[in-house]
């Protein structure tokens, strides 16, 4: 008969009447130990000579525990009540001062028990029901002070033209911090002290601060889509030209590119002894009004004279009077030097107005 049967007897026993004690807590104060592991509940179930028999033993922290048998073979359910101790591997368990000891072994959720003559009973740990503790809110007698989210005017939309945007919230003195790029603003972002230029599509977003307090995000989007009015444009123009510069040692390659709908881009590299010191591409608008080449890069307008024949295009600079001659060419990266193009020394020293020299320093 395995130690927990005869335990179960003992519990068994208890509930019919046959014993009138199963309190073993007035033993020793001394506190043995405890793997804290075994806390909890754990099932197993047995069957012997067609009896079967499902126990429930409760493990509890101060080394205190509760065996509760069901059997087939009893007209009731029986509960008693003992102490536990773990050492050395082994478990140990007494009830109205019958003990019994055995080696354990806990996997995940299963526990083991091994007997001395090798009895091996499985059990399943019982899941701890949860539940929903009930919190009394305090009611809060005194007036929360809330930053007003910030406000965008002209508000979110689609716009033909860029727009100036200011920003505003309705708590006085409240700082507002702002992002053009989408990102969620923080007290590490931008300080919003004046209106914002928004030239092409972007998201903004803001918060306002104050005291302490952070208001919600305000966040709008701005589509400029411009006119697509389309602007004159010399159609021998349209394609790609290359021009390289040799000057006191430094080699400058342009590649000018005009497509259609008047867009315009300028990759200019500057090296030495083939190290890029400068690589940078422009990009803009461009027009031409009779022998004008008119080009918009940056905010800087730069107009200059030029001329088309063949596979070359001449430009003349409007603040210095010399001419930079480009090869037409298929290349989209200024760092391969093509060998059909011209090399200028000296040249223009501004290109589309840009100052090369300047960019040399």
């Amino acid at each position: 008969m395995s130690k927990w049967r005869k335990l179960f007897l003992l519990a068994s026993c208890l509930a019919t009447g046959f014993l009138t004690s199963c309190d073993d807590s007035t033993g020793s104060s001394s506190k043995p130990g405890a793997d804290p592991a075994l806390v909890g509940s754990w099932t197993a179930t047995e069957n012997d000579s067609g009896v079967t028999t499902t126990f429930i033993a409760s493990f509890a922290a101060n080394n205190t525990m509760t065996l509760q048998v069901t059997s087939s073979g009893m007209s009731s359910d029986a509960t008693a009540t003992g102490t536990w101790s773990t050492s050395g591997g082994k478990l140990s368990m007494t009830i109205d001062n019958e003990t019994s000891t055995m080696a354990y072994s806990i996997n995940g959720t299963t526990l083991t028990t091994t007997e001395d003559d090798g009895t091996i009973t499985a059990f399943t740990r019982v899941a701890t029901p949860t539940t929903t503790p009930i919190v009394t809110t305090p009611t809060d007698t005194t007036t929360a002070t809330i930053t007003a989210s910030p406000a965008f005017s002209p508000s979110a939309g689609t716009y033909s033209a860029a727009q100036t945007v200011t920003i505003t919230s309705t708590t006085s003195g409240a700082t507002i911090y702002y992002t053009t790029d989408g990102s969620t603003p923080t007290t590490y972002s931008a300080i919003y002290s004046g209106p914002i230029t928004v030239g092409v599509s972007k998201t903004l977003k803001a918060i306002a601060v104050k005291s302490g307090t952070t208001s919600l995000t305000s966040s709008a989007t701005y589509a400029i889509k411009a006119s697509t009015t389309t602007m004159p444009m010399d159609a021998n123009l349209l394609g790609s030209w290359e021009m390289t510069q040799n000057d006191s040692g430094y080699t400058s390659v342009v590649i000018a590119t005009f497509a259609n709908s008047n867009v315009f881009t300028a990759t200019i590299t500057i090296s030495v002894s083939g190290t890029t010191l400068y690589d940078t591409t422009l990009t803009g608008t461009w027009t031409t009004s009779g022998s004008n080449l008119i080009t918009v890069t940056g905010g800087e307008s730069s107009t200059e004279t030029y001329s088309v024949s063949g596979s070359t295009l001449s430009i003349t600079s409007a603040s210095d009077g010399t001419t930079a001659t480009y090869m037409r060419t298929s290349a989209v990266s200024a760092r391969a030097i093509s060998s059909s193009v011209v090399l200028q020394t000296p040249g223009s020293s501004r290109i589309f107005g840009i100052d090369l020299a300047s960019l040399r320093k």
